[in-house]
């Protein structure tokens, strides 16, 4: 008996007169503990219920309604496994912790100390039904995985001293969205979610999955905050779009559609002061960039700023402007055709004016200044240097269109170029006086500093007629004046350019007949402004004031006077004309 009561003992409740009491070797006890007092003995104990006929029974530890003693199963010296349920059997069962409609708690496990809970289970798993609860201040509360807390898949993290924050997931309908929610002691909670090292935090990123990430509250619309480089990887024409109603009508989008796309549009910030740039991206040397209104929109540049707008390189002279409109209106089954629209609008604002009780003068309306570039200095030539040409303004009309039709239909009229200046402001009280017109003022470049250079001329040139049409240069009526140099006087010499196309009048006051030669036919068609061609003409005076001698104007080389005699007290107009204008060649007759 001794040997069995050490080495093995069968403990089992029998069923008696619908009663059943702990018995031990058929004794029945009030308390008893099992197993051996000294680490000696080894011993396996085995806690069973046996039943009789088909109603099956119960083994229960603590199991009397009565009783408020605590259960303790290992003691503190314990270092074996206690198992419910035998390891070595292969048998199906159920074991059954706290299954009664009892409010029992259930408490597995200690809240102090160093011990653990790990529940295992083969393929069958864990099943917890009804409200679970981990109570435990371990960086390792809670992990889920194959290996343990090896790279677990789920880890639940108490350790923070404390805690009073976490997250809530709750679960939904079929068709509805579960949510994460963060929780907290406070008002205000948030959620991180950290990817490990560089490694991506995908949302929506696995294959078959084709719904739409939404980011922010579309009720309350309380933002979105983004800390750090994003990216947005899409071939979409709705790849990022900002608007109050999504992709209808949206403020912004950009269309990421394009085939091969390795263009874009870079947005930079600066210092305040130092302005945005934009400018475009490309895996190409250079691109351009579009910029377009829809339809028949306009696209204002500054219309709402006071500041200056320029267009065009500042820093270096290779930016060349282009303001050009290509696209000709369709053609239409009327007459006339639909006339194209205007490539270029200079409107300047119009002066302010002062509401000053005494004399007062009105703000100078906006003006449109155009400076071109100066011409390059050649500073590093050795044998010889010229600079560059200063930077020239052309404005040309378009050309009339053609007839269709042989016979007597007319083409179209070239277009017309006017400059007309501002009529002076009205007078409306008394007697005052109105404003000056506004003046059109042609100045051309003066000569660069150093010998004798020639200044910029201005030309007007007429369209070349054809068959028996005319062209010419029309003036206007009112006061038409010319600025000429002071006339010289002079004897027997030959005259200089400037006598002749400058100051224009040549005076002969001495007492002797003279001969006065002209410069060389070269040396005039040299001076001669603009272009020079054949039939281009100048005139001069030739003032002889001498009472009783005669000047004669000879003609210098290439120069011919068909009439070159001036009596005494006489003046003569010598109209001279280029017959030839080849270098080398050149050729004036004056008549």
């Amino acid at each position: 008996m001794k040997n069995f009561l050490n080495k093995y003992l069968n403990v089992r409740g029998v069923a008696v007169a619908a009663t059943a009491a702990l018995l031990v070797a058929g004794v029945a006890q009030a308390a008893l503990t099992l197993g051996a007092t000294t680490a000696a003995n080894d011993s396996t104990f085995e806690l069973t219920g046996v039943g009789t006929g088909t109603t099956a029974a119960t083994a229960g530890i603590g199991l009397n309604a009565a009783t408020t003693s605590t259960i303790v199963l290992g003691g503190a010296a314990q270092t074996g496994a206690i198992d419910v349920a035998d390891p070595a059997s292969t048998a199906v069962s159920t074991i059954n912790i706290g299954t009664n409609a009892q409010a029992n708690v259930i408490t597995i496990g200690s809240t102090t100390g160093a011990a653990s809970l790990a529940l295992k289970a083969g393929s069958g798993g864990v099943n917890v039904t009804g409200a679970g609860m981990v109570t435990s201040n371990s960086a390792s509360a809670l992990t889920v995985g194959p290996n343990g807390s090896t790279n677990p898949v789920l880890t639940v993290d108490g350790s923070t001293a404390s805690q009073a924050g976490g997250i809530a997931i709750s679960g939904k309908a079929s068709g509805t969205s579960t949510t994460i929610t963060a929780t907290d002691s406070g008002s205000n909670g948030g959620i991180n979610i950290l990817g490990k090292g560089t490694g991506i935090l995908g949302l929506n990123n696995v294959a078959g999955s084709t719904g739409t990430v939404q980011i922010g509250n579309d009720t309350d619309h309380n933002g979105v905050s983004i800390q750090g480089p994003s990216v947005v990887n899409s071939a979409s024409t709705g790849a990022l779009t900002v608007g109050a109603n999504g992709t209808t009508n949206p403020a912004f989008n950009v269309d990421a559609s394009t085939a091969s796309s390795a263009t874009g549009l870079d947005i930079k910030s600066a210092a305040a002061g130092a302005g945005l740039a934009m400018s475009v991206i490309s895996s190409g040397t250079d691109e351009g960039l579009k910029l377009d209104a829809k339809g028949a929109g306009t696209i204002g540049i500054g219309d709402a700023s006071t500041g200056a707008i320029t267009i065009g390189n500042t820093t270096t002279s290779s930016g060349v402007v282009t303001i050009a409109n290509s696209a000709a209106p369709a053609a239409i089954g009327t007459t006339p055709g639909t006339a194209a629209p205007n490539v270029l609008n200079l409107s300047a604002a119009v002066g302010g004016g002062t509401s000053i009780a005494t004399t007062g003068v009105g703000g100078a309306g906006g003006g449109i200044s155009w400076t071109l570039g100066d011409g390059g200095v050649a500073s590093a030539a050795v044998t010889s240097a010229t600079g560059g040409a200063g930077g020239a303004f052309s404005l040309t009309a378009g050309t009339g269109g053609a007839e269709g039709l042989a016979g007597i239909d007319v083409g179209g009229a070239g277009g017309a170029i006017s400059l007309t200046a501002g009529n002076g402001g009205a007078a409306t009280v008394g007697t005052a006086t109105g404003g000056v017109g506004g003046n059109i003022t042609l100045t051309a470049g003066s000569a660069g500093a150093g010998g004798n250079a020639n200044g910029g001329s201005i030309s007007l040139y007429p369209g070349a007629p054809t068959g028996t049409g005319i062209d010419g240069v029309k003036l206007g009526g009112g006061t038409f004046t010319f600025n000429l140099g002071a006339p010289n006087t002079l004897g027997a010499t030959t005259a200089t350019v400037a006598d002749l196309l400058v100051n224009r009048v040549i005076v002969h006051s001495a007492a002797s007949s003279d001969i006065i030669t002209t410069p060389t036919a070269a040396a005039l068609v040299a001076s001669m402004p603009g272009t020079v061609a054949v039939g281009d003409s100048f005139s001069f005076l030739v003032d002889n004031t001498a009472a009783a001698n005669t000047a004669t104007v000879a003609g210098g080389t290439g120069v011919t006077i068909t009439a070159p005699v001036v009596a005494a007290v006489s003046s003569e107009l010598f109209v001279c004309r280029a017959t030839n204008v080849s270098g080398g060649t050149e050729a004036i007759t004056c008549y």
